[in-house]
């Protein structure tokens, strides 16, 4: 894949640009869904295995222009949920300028789902997360199902699986 390309007449880097996949928004919890491609972790039972590499539904596309497909759901949206395949596998400049416009929209609830750990330092500290409301982290085990419904104190989300936690960080 070329470090540059040209699209609508405009030079972007692909440090510029996110490897996004789509957005949908589910009205019975007002969750905005916000999807990326790529993956390094490959975990065996994982739903999306479909973004693990990117394919020809992929598009290169800058935060900006994200964010321009996104303002009908602002005063809607309850949550944001940026998901994939691995986000964090995204440029982190992009990704960061992607939080802090959600942020500028008025999206609130933004929760990032990575399959990394964070110490709290970090997640404190680090300027990618400064606009990030929530980070549910952790590796997806299938040998670890959810056998009951456990919603997250913080966010009244349903965790997917007990061996993945949410943890808030500007608390």
């Amino acid at each position: 894949m070329s470090e540059t390309y040209i699209r609508n007449n405009v030079e972007f880097t692909m440090r510029d640009t996110l490897a996004y996949y789509k957005h949908q928004f589910v009205a019975s919890d007002r969750t905005l869904e916000l999807y990326f491609v790529g993956c390094n972790f490959e975990c065996p039972g994982c739903q999306n295995q479909f973004l693990w590499l990117t394919n020809e539904e992929t598009r290169y596309i800058t935060p900006e222009s994200i964010c321009e497909e996104l303002t009908d759901y602002v005063e809607i949206a309850k949550q944001v949920h940026i998901l994939g395949g691995e986000p964090l596998m995204q440029p982190a400049k992009a990704l960061e300028e992607l939080f802090h416009k959600l942020r500028e929209m008025g999206f609130r609830n933004i929760i990032l789902f990575t399959g990394y750990e964070f110490d709290e330092k970090t997640l404190k500290e680090q300027s990618l997360f400064k606009d990030i409301d929530f980070i549910k982290m952790g590796r997806y085990d299938s040998t670890k199902p959810n056998t009951e419904k456990i919603p997250d104190k913080n966010t009244g989300i349903i965790l997917a699986t007990t061996n993945q936690r949410i943890v808030p960080i500007h608390a």
